[in-house]
C-alpha cells in the first residue's frame, strides 16, 4: 500500500467536558475523491480544521505525505477580498513571477466554472451567494493542490451550479479532495470513498456515498444484533446467578454461593466488553398536517410575477392550480423569481384579489397556509426557543415543551435566544411550528438548507407519507426526484408544466441555454404539422378546433385557459404556414 497523502491517527479532541473525537482513525490516498458525511453536530467541520492543523488536538497524530500541497476553500469570503473583482481574486494565488504567464489559468477555470468573460471585471461582492462558493473554489485550486478540503460548497448554489460544479470534478479536477456536503446525487457522481463520522469515530469505505450508505447500514445492524445476543447471555447468567445466590442461602450450601458471586464476576467483565452500537439520531423531523376533502386548493389564473417592489416583470402565469395531495417541485435557474412567487402567494393569503372583478389567484376558503422560508425571517432571534412557539400557538405549555424537546432540543435548551443557534437548529424549530400548526397546504422554499443527510431522508419519508399537498423551491435532485409528483419551470419567461424533473436537470447539460432545452407538446406538434401536406394540416386544426370548442363549452371553473391558448396558436400557426 503507498504511503497516504494524509493520514489521522487516534485523534482526542473535545470542547471542555464535551469529547467530540475518540480514537478518530481515518486516511486519504492520492487517487481518493471523500465524501465525508454525517449529522449536524457531530464534527464535520471541526474534523476539516483539524485535519488542516488551524485547530490542535488532545492527543493523536496528523501525518502529512512531505511533498503534498493542500488547499482549503474558505467558507467565507476574506475580509481583505470584499472590494477586489473575482479574476484579481484568485490570479493573487499564483507565484507573483508566474502571474504574467500563467494568467490564462485563470480564464480556464472560471470558465470551467460556469463563469462568462464578462463576469470576470466583477467584485466579489456584486455577484450572488452561489457564485461566490465557485469563485473560492477556483481560489483554492488554481495552483493544482494535492489534496482539497471543502466544506459544503454546494451551499447556496442552485441546480444549475450544481450540475456545473459536477461536470467540473469529472472532466477537469483529476486530484485528491475531501468534501461535506448533504447532496446525495453530488456524493455519488464525484466520490469514490465515502466516511461516515458517528459517536466521535470514522467509518471508511471504499464507496461513493449510497453503496457505502448499505455497507454502513448493514455494520450497524451487525453491531445491534451483537449486542442483543450478548445482552440476551447476560440476563441467562444474572438469572442463574440470582437463583444461585438464593439457593445458597436457603440450604445453607457455600458452593451455590461461590458459584453465584463467579458468575456475577463473569456478568461484570461481559457488561465491560459489550459491542458498542450507535446513538440514535437527536431528532427526527414530523410533518402533521389537517385532512382536507375539498380537491382544488390554489389556483392562478393570468397572473405576472413582479419583483417584490413592483417594478420589474419576471414572468407570467397562464394557468396554474394546486389540487389536494399535489407535492408540486418549483423548478428555475437562479434568480428567475421562485421564491418571489412564494412570497406573493404567502403575502396575498386571505386577502381579497384581482381588480375588477377579475380573479388571478384564489385559495380555496378552506385552505390554512404552513410557510417555510429559506432566510428563517420568520424566526425572532430575540425570543427564546419556547417564548417564540408559545406566543404563536394559544396551546398549553406542557405541549409546547414535548413539541420542542421531539425536535431534539433539552429541557436546559428551551431558554435559548434563537439568534444564538445554528443554521440547522432554526431549520428544526420552524418544522416544529408547523407541527403544532397542521395546515392543510405547504410552501416549502428550499427545505434541505441546512439539513444533515439523515435529516434529509427523515423529511422525505414524512412529506410522501403524510398526505401533504406542497408547493416546494429545492435544488438537492434526490429529494425533488421522490418528493414530487408535479414538476414545473420557469422558462422563456413563463411557467410552464413538465413530464418529470429529468426535462429541467438534462437543459442544464452542455452549452445550450435553458430555454432552448424545453418546446410545448403544442409547439412540437405544430412543427411536425407544417412539414405534412395540406390534408393533415387541416385535419389537424380541425382536431384543435373541436378541443376547444369543447373545453369552452365547460363551466369556467374546470377549463384551461393555457391549454386554449396553446391551441389558439398552434391554429394561428398552421394558418399562416397555409397562407390562408
Amino acid at each position: 500500500m503507498s504511503k497516504p497523502l494524509l493520514a489521522a491517527q487516534n485523534i482526542d479532541f473535545g470542547y471542555g467536558h464535551e469529547k467530540m473525537f475518540n480514537d478518530l482513525t481515518l486516511h486519504i490516498g492520492a487517487n481518493d475523491r471523500v465524501g465525508l458525511v454525517g449529522t449536524n453536530g457531530c464534527g464535520k467541520s471541526t474534523l476539516l480544521k483539524i485535519l488542516s492543523k488551524t485547530l490542535d488536538i488532545s492527543s493523536g497524530e496528523i501525518i502529512n505525505n512531505n511533498r503534498m500541497v493542500m488547499s482549503v476553500v474558505d467558507q467565507f469570503v476574506p475580509t481583505e477580498l470584499a472590494e477586489q473583482n473575482i479574476y484579481d481574486i484568485i490570479l493573487a494565488q499564483l507565484p507573483a513571477e508566474l502571474r504574467d504567464d500563467s494568467a490564462y489559468l485563470v480564464d480556464i477555470i472560471l470558465k470551467d466554472m460556469g463563469f462568462a468573460e464578462v463576469d470576470f471585471g466583477k467584485n466579489i461582492n456584486e455577484i450572488s451567494g452561489g457564485q461566490v462558493n465557485l469563485v473560492l473554489m477556483a481560489r483554492a485550486m488554481i495552483n493544482e493542490p494535492d489534496l482539497l478540503l471543502m466544506d459544503e460548497p454546494s451551499n447556496h448554489l442552485d441546480v444549475e451550479a450544481i450540475v456545473k460544479l459536477e461536470e467540473f470534478f469529472i472532466d477537469h479536477y483529476k486530484n485528491a479532495f475531501l468534501i461535506i456536503s448533504h447532496d446525495v446525487e453530488l456524493l455519488d457522481k464525484i466520490t469514490n470513498k465515502t466516511i461516515f463520522i458517528k459517536d466521535g469515530k470514522a467509518y471508511q469505505y471504499g464507496l461513493a456515498y449510497s453503496a457505502a450508505r448499505v455497507e454502513f447500514l448493514a455494520f450497524e445492524d451487525n453491531l445491534k444484533k451483537q449486542r442483543a445476543l450478548e445482552e440476551k447471555e447476560i440476563d441467562r447468567l444474572s438469572a442463574t446467578a440470582k437463583r444461585l445466590a438464593i439457593w445458597g442461602r436457603e440450604h445453607d450450601n457455600e458452593k451455590f454461593a461461590r458459584k453465584a458471586k463467579s458468575i456475577e464476576k463473569k456478568i461484570v467483565k461481559l457488561d465491560d466488553a459489550k459491542t458498542e452500537t450507535f446513538n440514535k439520531n437527536k431528532y427526527k423531523l414530523d410533518v402533521k398536517t389537517d385532512k382536507l376533502r375539498v380537491k382544488t386548493l390554489l389556483e392562478v389564473q393570468n397572473y405576472q410575477v413582479k419583483t417584490l417592489d413592483g417594478a420589474r416583470n419576471l414572468y407570467k402565469i397562464d394557468g396554474f392550480y394546486i389540487n389536494n395531495g399535489d407535492r408540486i417541485i418549483l423548478f428555475g435557474a437562479n434568480g428567475v423569481g421562485k421564491s418571489t412567487f412564494v412570497k406573493n402567494l404567502v403575502a396575498k393569503f386571505g386577502q381579497g384579489f384581482g381588480q375588477d372583478n377579475v380573479v388571478d389567484m384564489r385559495f380555496n376558503p378552506q385552505v390554512s397556509l404552513g410557510y417555510y422560508d429559506q432566510e428563517q425571517e420568520q424566526l425572532d432571534g430575540s425570543k427564546t426557543i419556547f417564548n417564540f412557539l408559545n406566543d404563536l400557538f394559544d396551546l398549553p405549555d406542557l405541549t409546547i415543551q414535548r413539541a420542542i424537546l421531539q425536535a431534539g432540543f433539552g429541557y436546559d435548551e428551551m431558554d435559548k435566544k434563537i439568534s444564538i443557534l445554528s443554521g440547522g437548529e432554526k431549520a428544526r424549530i420552524l418544522f416544529t411550528k408547523l407541527n403544532l400548526q397542521q395546515p392543510n397546504f405547504i410552501i416549502l422554499d428550499e427545505p434541505t438548507n441546512h439539513i444533515d443527510l439523515y435529516g434529509r431522508e427523515e423529511l422525505i419519508k414524512q412529506l410522501t407519507s403524510s398526505g401533504a399537498t406542497l408547493l416546494i423551491i429545492g435544488h438537492d435532485r434526490k429529494f425533488c426526484n421522490i418528493v414530487g409528483n408535479r414538476f414545473f419551470m420557469i422558462e422563456r419567461d413563463k411557467l410552464v408544466e413538465i413530464d418529470d424533473a429529468g426535462v429541467f436537470y438534462n437543459s442544464l447539460k452542455g452549452d445550450a441555454p435553458i430555454v432552448s432545452a424545453l418546446n410545448t407538446a403544442a409547439e412540437q406538434i405544430a412543427e411536425e404539422q407544417l412539414v405534412n401536406d395540406e390534408d393533415s394540416l387541416l385535419e389537424r386544426v380541425l382536431e384543435l378546433e373541436t378541443l376547444l370548442e369543447s373545453d369552452l363549452a365547460r363551466k369556467p371553473k374546470h377549463q384551461k385557459p393555457a391549454l386554449q391558448k396553446q391551441w389558439q396558436a398552434e391554429i394561428s400557426k398552421i394558418y399562416a404556414g397555409l397562407n390562408v
